[in-house]
């Protein structure tokens, strides 16, 4: 099984992944980003540390999408689903990983792709 991996996976779960999996270009950008922002806590900054060292290390893990055509006003959450979309073309049976409600809402409902998550339905229940 292959995954697409968000960019909190990598924050908080980059020590779990240990099989070739494909990552949005928008997530590295937040890495970068996180790892020198003075309006995140250090053991956020650090993790987005130990989440880049990991991608050095692990490059032939990695396989980096980079989408440049989205609408002007398209989210970070929707591009990263995007590209985990077409990760999928290549990549068939892929499976999008996230703990981001909003990335989990939109892989799952709108884009139907398989998506590993403990986010479930206990936290994000449908109104009728």
């Amino acid at each position: 099984m292959s995954y697409f991996v968000d960019t909190n996976v990598l924050l908080n779960h980059w020590q779990e992944i240990s099989e070739p999996f494909g990552l949005s270009s928008v997530s590295v950008r937040e890495l970068e980003n996180i790892k020198t922002s003075n309006f995140k806590t250090e053991d956020v900054r650090y993790n987005a540390r130990h989440a880049v060292r990991f991608l050095i290390e692990h490059e032939d893990l990695c396989t980096i999408i980079h989408t440049d055509i989205f609408p002007e006003n398209t989210s970070n959450d929707e591009k990263i689903v995007r590209d985990c979309l077409t990760y999928t073309y290549d990549h068939p049976g892929t499976v999008f990983w996230t703990e981001d409600l909003l990335c989990y809402i939109i892989a799952k409902r709108e884009y139907k792709l398989p998506v590993k998550s403990k986010i479930g339905r206990a936290s994000c229940r449908e109104r009728v």
